[in-house]
């Protein structure tokens, strides 16, 4: 947001996805790094070598890569927030909070597993196919 104050977008950042889900800064911004140095190999944070071609499976270990006992915990705070403190009836909290937060890893599977392809050609996909799951994952 401010290239020229890393420290405030340090900020910014780790607000935000503390907000989201209780997420990490920092374990997501040198996961986010790692995927990109080392898209579809074994070194990558959000690639199952094991299981390349199967979606529950690899959903599994993102998820359990990604949600533990903190994330669980301040989610569970903000829901009763939400539901108890604030009296929240309307689905407005699955629709805007909880479903895009289950749909998004979806979305990031499309260009992560596959049956047809090698690991590295599926995350290396061409301009227009990234353009599409850039518009897919945004679409939230």
């Amino acid at each position: 947001m401010l290239p020229q104050y890393p420290a405030i977008n340090r900020a910014i950042g780790r607000f935000c996805v503390f907000i989201y889900a209780g997420f990490s800064y920092d374990k997501l911004h040198e996961n986010h790094h790692a995927h990109h140095r080392h898209a579809g190999t074994a070194d990558d944070p959000d690639f199952d070598t094991e299981h390349s071609g199967q979606f529950w499976p690899w959903y599994l270990k993102f998820f359990q890569y990604y949600f533990g006992w903190r994330e669980f915990a301040t989610l569970t705070v903000a829901v009763v927030l939400y539901l108890v403190i604030l009296q929240e009836r309307s689905p407005t909290m699955l629709i805007f909070w909880a479903l895009p937060a289950i749909l998004s890893p979806v979305l990031l599977s499309s260009a992560r597993i596959g049956p047809t392809a090698s690991a590295t050609s599926r995350l290396r996909t061409s301009i227009v196919r990234e353009a599409t799951n850039f518009r897919r994952f945004y679409r939230f």
